[in-house]
């Protein structure tokens, strides 16, 4: 939580906003998300001035018994692994969960992408939840895995469809079963002598 905050959200009150009295507040719980959430239901910080940003953006959440903001604002649609919530920033659209955590951590890291780590294990519903607590940047690879697309279908599968253990690595650096390929390549040779 050492970076720097995004100004567009909110300001520093004055003295009486003092670090006893953020010690006092949960250290679970990040100053964004006690933002948010308090703005959405109605209560005021002391010291707290809330940025036409969050406003906007608790406007257009729900939060669910599970703890998630469900985005109620405009979507990207209909795309495989669900719609994205998305966020005007002033400039341009943003997915909501990512602007959520910029405005909490800072800039995404370069060549890294957010994750719902907590989707579906967790109970999380995914891609529109817009908790910034809910997602953490990750390489494209892990979040590629972790879905359910063919390529992390295939990475979890640890038996060819004849139910032999893939226990060979080729050149190219695809698993294979020795078993099968023996019989394919006793196959072929036949063939070809035939």
């Amino acid at each position: 939580m050492g970076a720097q905050r995004n100004p567009n959200f909110w300001a520093p009150g004055p003295a009486s906003w003092s670090t006893t009295t953020m010690e006092k507040q949960s250290m679970t719980t990040s100053i964004f998300a006690r933002a948010v959430s308090d703005y959405f239901r109605g209560k005021i910080l002391p010291g707290m001035v809330y940025g036409t940003a969050v406003r906007r953006f608790a406007e257009k959440i729900e939060v669910l018994e599970n703890g998630c903001w469900r985005w109620t604002g405009a979507t990207n649609g209909h795309r495989p692994g669900g719609p994205r919530g998305l966020f005007w920033t002033g400039t341009r659209f943003q997915t909501a969960y990512r602007w959520a955590w910029e405005a909490n951590n800072g800039p995404v890291p370069e060549g890294l992408e957010m994750d719902h780590y907590r989707f579906p294990d967790d109970g999380c519903i995914g891609p529109l939840c817009a908790h910034p607590e809910h997602v953490r940047p990750v390489t494209h690879r892990e979040n590629v895995l972790r879905g359910n697309g063919p390529s992390a279908r295939n990475a979890r599968k640890t038996a060819c469809p004849q139910g032999h253990p893939y226990d060979r690595v080729d050149s190219r650096g695809v698993r294979y079963c020795s078993i099968c390929r023996a019989e394919y390549s006793r196959t072929y040779r036949a063939t070809r002598a035939a």
